[in-house]
């Protein structure tokens, strides 16, 4: 988000809708606004740094109120989980899981639980969706049977059988 759009619309407008418990931006939400989607990502600096009302933030975007808010919870969820993982480099987990993945898979097992889904790291890999979904179904058995943790409460955080916005499996 363009820091000048924030200061342009960062004035509270009538019937501003308070968050019920605020974040504290810099530790709750900046460390996590490039995990998110350009679109939740300027709808969550808006309404956090900026202090944009959603009915504003919905007039700014061009969006409806309710996408406003569908946008703001779906943040705010996948924040959450991404604060209570582990957190875990592909050089520990190299070491960690060495004849158990490949090093490729290891870097995929960190990218994909990172993101919390699958399509985005397949369009980084550029490996076809349906392969990425059974190799990481391959990654998701081996750590299982290895009872590895923080490996389990990893592969445990990724949703099984989603479809992305592209429409592939997740």
């Amino acid at each position: 988000m363009e820091p000048h759009l924030i200061d342009r619309f960062a004035a509270p407008d009538v019937g501003a809708e308070p968050d019920a418990d605020e974040w504290n931006y810099a530790r709750d939400v900046e460390p996590f606004l490039g995990r998110l989607s350009p679109g939740e990502a300027d709808t969550v600096e808006l309404f956090y740094r900026g202090g944009v009302s959603k009915r504003g933030i919905a007039k700014m975007l061009g969006i409806s109120h309710p996408a406003v808010i569908h946008r703001l919870r779906s943040a705010r969820a996948r924040i959450l989980q991404w604060k209570a993982l582990p957190e875990v480099t592909v050089r520990q987990a190299r070491e960690d899981l060495h004849g158990i993945l490949s090093r490729e898979d290891v870097k995929i097992l960190v990218e994909v639980t990172y993101e919390l889904a699958q399509a985005p790291v397949a369009r980084r890999f550029e490996i076809p969706a349906q392969r990425l979904s059974e190799r990481w179904a391959r990654i998701r058995a081996a750590i299982e049977r290895a009872q590895i943790e923080p490996y389990l409460t990893l592969v445990a955080a990724v949703p099984r059988g989603r479809k992305g916005a592209d429409g592939s499996a997740q």
